[in-house]
């Protein structure tokens, strides 16, 4: 399946100073998202005794994350799947990827790293299936909050709308492939992007 891809404006949020005061800032002042989109790939699953009856990765499915009202630099998607994108003062600024699964209390991506140092919108995981509670591991993340594939859409002249379907796959080189369904005339277009 894909994400329908129709016009949407980026919505705003409050103003998370860490991600503007970046060596490379990651927006604007005033240009917070409010949302924040994060897709992971190619997470293998423990093969432990812990993981028996725990869910396979959660791989290639677009998670809608909300800044939180209390950190306005923090973002998360909560369900039976808890997903959590964080930029965090220590200093310096550090970044904060993880998928975590509720009913089973299994982590299946995590990450921690200094924002200055590496893209603070991509990373793989660190887990190994040796760490407690840990059901995942290998995988890769990306968290955008560009309208990304609609400025593409655009520069190739594909009209917006609700019948077009999009997925994006993040590559393990930073690279990243979207893909574009038309279901009514069996249009499939992909696109590899450059990080």
């Amino acid at each position: 399946m894909g994400q329908k891809q129709y016009l949407e404006e980026i919505a705003y949020g409050n103003n998370c100073l860490l991600g503007y005061n970046l060596a490379a800032p990651l927006w604007l002042l005033g240009e917070t998202p409010k949302y924040i989109y994060m897709r992971f790939s190619v997470i293998k699953k423990c093969n432990t005794e812990f993981c028996v009856g725990a869910p396979s990765p959660w791989n290639d499915h677009c998670f809608k994350l909300t800044q939180s009202a209390v950190n306005p630099c923090k973002w998360t998607y909560t369900n039976d799947w808890m997903v959590t994108w964080q930029l965090v003062s220590v200093p310096p600024t550090y970044v904060h990827f993880e998928l975590y699964h509720y009913p089973s209390e299994a982590r299946y991506f995590y990450d921690y790293y200094n924002a200055n140092d590496r893209d603070p919108r991509f990373t793989a995981n660190t887990l190994g299936c040796e760490e407690i509670f840990t059901c995942g591991y290998n995988g890769i993340a990306i968290a955008t909050w560009r309208l990304e594939s609609i400025e593409l859409m655009t520069a190739l002249n594909i009209e917006k709308s609700n019948k077009i379907l999009m997925e994006m796959r993040p590559l393990a080189n930073g690279r990243k492939v979207y893909k574009f369904c038309g279901l009514r005339d069996s249009t499939n277009i992909a696109i590899l992007l450059e990080p």
